[in-house]
């Protein structure tokens, strides 16, 4: 997967290593805020069979203040759309390979 890096103010997009794993699912981005000493999440992607799904960590995206609110749904947005563009790159990427298997056995 490409890498990604944005960051708004206090609050940054970016991809994960695959090593932050939830069993078997794996966070692909997430969303955190900064803070003076470190950072937390707030939202983080993961991978499923019908794309990438993102999951906010309890209420967080809604304890933001307005104006990092509105900062949260601009990045997340661009977010969905990295990861779907990602997602769609990868299925063709299969399906072509596929094809091509399936045309080499026939």
């Amino acid at each position: 997967m490409e890498k990604l890096k944005l960051q708004m103010g206090d609050l940054e997009l970016k991809t994960c290593d695959k090593q932050l794993s939830d069993g078997d699912k794996y966070c692909t981005a997430k969303i955190t805020k900064k803070l003076e000493k470190g950072s937390y999440v707030i939202a983080f992607w993961t991978k499923g069979e019908e794309g990438f799904f993102l999951q906010f960590v309890l209420d967080r995206p809604f304890q933001l203040q307005e104006q990092d609110a509105a900062k949260f749904w601009k990045i997340a947005g661009f977010g969905q759309n990295f990861l779907d563009d990602q997602y769609s790159t990868e299925f063709l990427s299969l399906s072509k390979k596929n094809n091509q298997r399936n045309s080499s056995s026939t």
